[in-house]
């Protein structure tokens, strides 16, 4: 319940309607939902549970008439009484933060500014996939750098770097050759193997080895650390479409960004 991974991508129905998660091949598990309201957690509750509203007031040790209320919106349990009555059920609700519609508003309207949004050592571990894929190799920039190298004004440091694992150990000869005597951490992850890290300067990148992603080119000629190479990246539809920022998608912040950003048609 706590991380933005529902999907939209394959949630509506013949009739173009949003489903409700939760049921069968469907399904999505309670950590993997956001709730922006009391109703829709009711509503996925019944779902997911497969039970009438009585059956859930009941699991819940709730009157029937408390359950029905809050699934109409007519009244909004406090946060410690929602905490009792998911208890029983084995689930404990946890606060999260989106920004506000002004805040986005606000976000969208300022221009990408590649220096103040990522940094100088972001961009150096991309001015190195530039090189890398000048040279042939199969490397694509995902996680949500590669939103903000589409233009989405996000300011992070979650770079994910897809690539071929035959590929790897050429990227590790361009990194260290470009980052002779600076502090460079190249190695395996042994929380999360296939992955790898690439640091530079307390900035670290998840290495993902497998099947390459299908990639967008953007060029970014007006960036020196670039020198008017194109980066390949994960583009916005598949970002959104990734269930977790783990995975090299979107965290919930810029989830809502992106979204918003991709349906003002960028």
């Amino acid at each position: 319940m706590t991380r933005a991974t529902r999907r939209r991508d394959g949630m509506r129905d013949r009739d173009g309607r949003l489903r409700r998660v939760g049921v069968g091949a469907n399904r999505v598990e309670p950590d993997g939902v956001r709730f922006r309201t009391v109703p829709e957690l009711i509503g996925y509750l019944q779902d997911y549970l497969r039970i009438s509203q009585a059956d859930l007031a009941d699991r819940c040790g709730l009157r029937r008439e408390t359950v029905s209320r809050w699934s109409s919106g007519t009244v909004t349990p406090t946060l410690a009484t929602l905490r009792a009555a998911l208890a029983p059920l084995g689930w404990l609700p946890a606060i999260t933060l989106e920004p506000t519609e002004a805040v986005l508003d606000e976000q969208l309207g300022r221009p990408v500014d590649l220096d103040e949004l990522l940094g100088r050592q972001v961009l150096d571990l991309l001015a190195t996939v530039c090189a890398a894929a000048a040279e042939g190799l199969d490397v694509v920039v995902g996680g949500e750098v590669a939103a903000v190298l589409q233009g989405v004004p996000l300011r992070t440091r979650h770079l994910v770097i897809h690539l071929r694992e035959e590929h790897r150990n050429r990227l590790k000869q361009l990194a260290t050759a470009r980052w002779q005597g600076v502090n460079l951490v190249l190695g395996a992850d042994p929380d999360s193997d296939p992955v790898w890290a690439l640091g530079i300067g307390g900035v670290r990148a998840v290495l993902r080895s497998g099947p390459i992603r299908p990639a967008t080119r953007v060029v970014h000629p007006e960036h020196p650390k670039f020198n008017g190479a194109a980066v390949p990246v994960v583009s916005l539809t598949a970002l959104l479409a990734t269930d977790s920022a783990d995975d090299g998608g979107l965290g919930p912040a810029a989830r809502e960004v992106t979204g918003r950003f991709t349906a003002r048609g960028g």
